[in-house]
């Protein structure tokens, strides 16, 4: 043993450069092959130190449809929680130059997940935020600055956020994310490249993204340890139980929502409907009420008009009446002259007879003295004889005149009995006539009457045009309500499309990553059997090694090969270990997340289908609801154009003044003063008449009123022995437009 001392210090001293880089190479390789045994305890105690201190979450449940409070309190509730958390994320986008970032925003909560502020504060305001270091570097954004983020998709960022623009307070790190690689995401590239943390006032959803889970008792043990893993497995195999109550839950609140927004549109669509249907009543019951309107105008303005032709009748019998009263009064008159006349001639007769009496009684006595003179002395009567036989025919004579004077006397008398009759029946022809005159004032008096209650009818008939002029004013605001009130619920359909559209985007996203998932699981799942069997490859030959390192000792220069040999095996199996765990890891993760999705998928592809059956319904029943709308607005519109007809027709039948009768007249006489007629030309008869008379080239034939003259005027004719003419009647009829006081015709003979 001595020798063998001394041999071996021989050796060492003959080669001493061999002997220290042999010294130092074993050396460094039991340092590095203790620093590599001991660094994966070291890392896991720090790793375990570190989340103990940030309240590192042992649990994170996720949920397609959002997780709510419900969700928290059940999991709160569950034996072996210790706490429960609702965690807020939305996945943005930052432009950077031409090119654009992913950006996850997180909002902050207490107690767990806390971060580690590596630069500047913490977010004390919304419009504040705190970034990765990564989105620093990235970015080349600096503390202070402000950033814009957009949301990626069709739906706004104000969906999601209060404002769209923060100012960078600080930058840190999060415990989930200690290495380079910030996961998938849902926009742009699919990648997420940073994250940045927000105050949860700053969200404006209800519902939770992630829910993070505490384990009880978890903290205590180490992270890494097969302690830890059976605490928080037993925590997760009962927050997994929860998983169909919670999902039943979830989907019948977005189900029932939704129900209630399909409900509400349907109810708003039926109360539009009934809105248009009583519009439509309104608009049906204001059409009748207006036809019935213009047929009472169009009645009460030919009565207006007939009581204007029935005044004009009768002031023409009043002043017929007045020039027969006239006419009666003169003749009346002339009888009485006549009469006066007659008397005067009568006292003229008399005294005639009288003075014939008188040279009668002048004639006796006469007669008396030629018989004394005869009686005194014959040949004085014979002397007188002559002169008797003259005076006998002088006094027959007188008896003549006296019996001419007679009868003159008797025919004066016959002539003043006859006057004297006349005056008594041109009397009873005053009296008729002042009776006419009386009845024709009361039937003027009775005209006027009917004339002001047609105007009093015609003026009901404008007021009730201005209400059905108001009341479809009215149907044409609750149309316009109706309208509004139906583009409301269309932009609420829409909404809806748009949210269905974003879930059902949301949804493929997730099928992609699902795609991923299943590919990553089959290259994790082909790479397993080769790490395995590696790591068996590995484990036997450091069993080979061991072998050989028990037949030799520490003097045996192959004992320092075959040790070095073993000491970068075990190196490489510890990579392989590790290696492996974080591939069965990766596998387990992704495993759970296939079954998730494939266990959610069917329900949610029926929730997607539904929601888009009851969205296209509700959009077929909104279309009908605008076509039903737009009708009743042209509906509307069309009474409304009937109404301003009517009104125009009523106001252009107000401003037609129609010609009196001496406008008439004065028509006729201004169109045939200047014809030069064969005789006089007299009017029988005058009447007025509303006519059909086409009005122009277009064929159009309205009512207008029309003046009738009946004419009568002599003609000359040749006789029936052609040696002369005699003047014969005529008849005729001359028609004057009432509205303008044109002839429309003039015919000789009947029409």
């Amino acid at each position: 043993m001595r020798a063998f001392r001394k041999d071996f210090i021989r050796e060492i001293t003959k080669n001493k450069g061999r002997f220290l880089s042999v010294f130092f190479i074993v050396l460094l390789g039991a340092a590095f092959f203790s620093g590599i045994r001991s660094a994966e305890g070291d890392m896991k105690v720090s790793a375990d130190r570190y989340y103990d201190e940030v309240n590192y979450m042992d649990l994170k449940v996720l949920g397609t449809l959002g997780l709510t409070d419900d969700d928290l309190a059940d999991i709160a509730k569950t034996d072996g929680v210790k706490a429960v958390y609702g965690g807020k994320t939305v996945e943005v986008l930052h432009d950077i130059g031409e090119s654009e970032q992913v950006v996850k925003l997180i909002a902050l909560t207490d107690g767990v997940n806390e971060p580690r502020v590596v630069e500047g504060r913490m977010p004390e305001k919304e419009d504040e935020i705190l970034v990765d270091t990564q989105f620093l570097k990235s970015s080349g954004c600096e503390i202070g600055d402000q950033v814009t983020f957009t949301s990626g998709t069709e739906d706004p960022l104000s969906d999601s956020l209060t404002g769209d623009t923060f100012t960078i307070v600080g930058s840190a790190t999060l415990p989930y994310y200690m290495d380079l690689n910030r996961g998938t995401g849902s926009i742009g590239n699919g990648s997420i490249n940073s994250f940045a943390l927000l105050l949860p006032e700053t969200f404006t959803s209800d519902l939770y993204t992630e829910i993070y889970v505490q384990a009880d008792g978890a903290q205590e043990e180490a992270s890494y340890s097969d302690a830890y893993d059976e605490t928080v497995k037993a925590v997760q195999t009962k927050i997994e139980a929860l998983e169909d109550a919670a999902c039943d839950r979830r989907y019948t609140a977005v189900k029932t929502e939704g129900q209630e927004k399909i409900d509400d549109a349907k109810q708003q669509v039926a109360d539009a409907e009934q809105k248009l249907a009583d519009a439509k009543t309104e608009l049906d019951d204001g059409a009748q009420q207006l036809a019935d309107a213009k047929v009472t105008i169009a009645d009460k303005e030919q009565e207006l008009l007939d009581g204007e032709q029935t005044l004009k009748d009768k002031e023409q019998e009043l002043l017929d009446g007045k020039q027969t009263i006239a006419e009666k009064e003169q003749e009346l008159l002339d009888g009485k002259q006549t009469i006066a006349d007659k008397e005067q001639e009568l006292l003229s007769a008399k005294a005639t007879i009288a003075d014939k009496e008188q040279e009668l009684v002048s004639g006796k006595a006469t007669l008396k003295d030629k018989e004394a003179e005869l009686a005194s002395g014959k040949a004085t009567l014979e002397a007188k004889a002559a002169e008797l036989e003259s005076g006998k025919a002088e006094l027959n004579q007188k008896a003549d005149e006296l019996a001419s004077g007679k009868t003159t006397l008797e025919a004066k008398a016959k002539e003043l009995s006859d006057g004297k009759a006349q005056l008594a029946e041109k009397e009873t022809e005053l009296a008729s006539g002042k009776k006419e005159l009386e009845e024709k004032m009361t039937q003027l008096s009775a005209a006027k009457t009917e004339l002001t209650r047609k105007q009093t009818e015609l003026n009901t008939a404008k007021e009730q045009l201005s209400e059905k002029e108001t009341e479809l004013n009215i149907a044409k605001e609750q149309l316009s309500a109706a309208r509004e009130e139906l583009d409301n619920k269309k932009a609420e359909t829409a909404a809806g499309r748009t949210q269905y559209e974003a879930q059902k985007a949301a949804y493929e996203e997730q099928k992609s990553q699902y795609e991923t998932a299943k590919d990553q699981l089959a290259q994790i799942s082909s790479q397993l059997p080769m790490v395995e069997a590696a790591q068996t490859e590995v484990t036997g030959q450091i069993e080979v090694i061991e072998a050989q390192l028990d037949g030799l000792t520490e003097e045996d220069e192959a004992y320092v090969s075959l040790l070095e040999q073993k000491t970068a095996l075990e190196a490489k199996q510890t990579e392989l270990a590790q290696q492996l765990f974080t591939m069965q890891e990766q596998k387990t993760f992704l495993e759970q997340n296939i079954a998730a999705f494939e266990a959610a998928s069917a329900d949610a592809e029926a929730r997607l289908a539904a929601a888009e059956a009851q969205i296209t319904d509700a959009e077929s029943q909104l279309a009908a609801a605008d076509a039903q709308l737009t009708e009743k607005e042209q509906e509307c519109a069309a009474g409304e154009a009937q109404i301003a007809s009517a009104k125009e027709e009523l106001e252009s039948g107000e401003s037609k003044k129609v010609l009196t009768l001496d406008e008439a007249l004065q028509a006729v006489d201004d169109k045939y003063n200047s014809v030069i007629m064969e005789g006089e030309y007299f009017i029988d008869d005058i009447q007025m008449a509303y006519t059909p008379i086409k009005t122009d080239d277009a064929g159009i034939v309205r009512l207008i009123p029309v003046w009738y003259f009946q004419t009568t005027h002599q003609i000359l004719v040749p006789n029936r022995s052609g040696t002369g003419k005699v003047m014969l009647p005529q008849s005729g009829y001359i028609l004057i437009n009432a509205l303008d006081g044109t002839e429309l015709l003039h015919s000789n003979g009947d029409i």
